[in-house]
């Protein structure tokens, strides 16, 4: 019995981490050969081969990205968004959305950005407890105004999912700069600190 659990373990690290891949692939995959709608049906690749092969989808959604990035890069294209944005602006509950869509967007994508480019250690949910936490930026607007300190806007990830969180403003001073990527954060963050990154954490300035 105690091989039969140990093999039944042995197996379980094997095929686990294996079948969620696959069904993680699967669901992104499957995802992006919606895109293959927007061609007429005489032009999808299933009608043309005579059977389905997944993936085309991707290489559909990337050619358009990249069609529309390099549209959007020159002048005339950047005209374009922005008739584009000022009419949207002009419709009523779907420019609020848009909003703050392109907002979020604009500061994760940016390469100009510096939300998620950095991670940090800080005491939370109370002191004494500590987690990793991810920088977006600092505080502003009117809340501002009421912070006179200096404050970072820290996003707080649970665990296991980290698109779930919390969004706390700490001062500088209470927020410990680690010397590791955001890939290494998450893989820490998502793993419930089974995968533990490499190298010591190194103190902010302000220590």
């Amino acid at each position: 019995m105690a091989a039969l659990r140990k093999w039944l373990f042995a197996g379980l690290l094997v095929i686990v981490p294996v079948a969620i891949t696959i069904w993680v692939l699967d669901w992104i995959i499957g995802t992006l050969d919606q895109t293959l709608l927007i061609l007429p049906t005489q032009w999808r690749p299933d009608q043309l081969l005579g059977f389905h092969i997944p993936g085309f989808g991707v290489l559909l959604t990337l050619l358009i990205l990249l069609v529309v990035g390099a549209v959007a890069s020159n002048f005339l294209g950047r005209k374009l968004v922005k008739l584009g944005d000022a009419i949207v602006h002009r419709i009523p509950v779907v420019r609020s959305i848009y909003s703050s869509v392109k907002q979020v967007s604009d500061t994760l994508f940016s390469e100009s950005g510096n939300a998620f480019r950095k991670a940090v250690l800080i005491q939370w949910p109370r002191d004494g407890v500590w987690t990793v936490a991810f920088v977006t930026g600092v505080p502003g607007g009117d809340v501002a105004t009421y912070l006179k300190d200096d404050y970072l806007s820290v996003y707080v990830p649970t665990t296991p999912n980290p698109t779930g969180g919390y969004f706390v403003m700490l001062r500088r001073s209470d927020c410990v700069e680690l010397d590791m990527s955001v890939d290494e954060a998450l893989k820490y963050i998502v793993s419930m600190g089974v995968v533990a990154p490499a190298g010591p954490a190194v103190l902010s300035d302000s220590h």
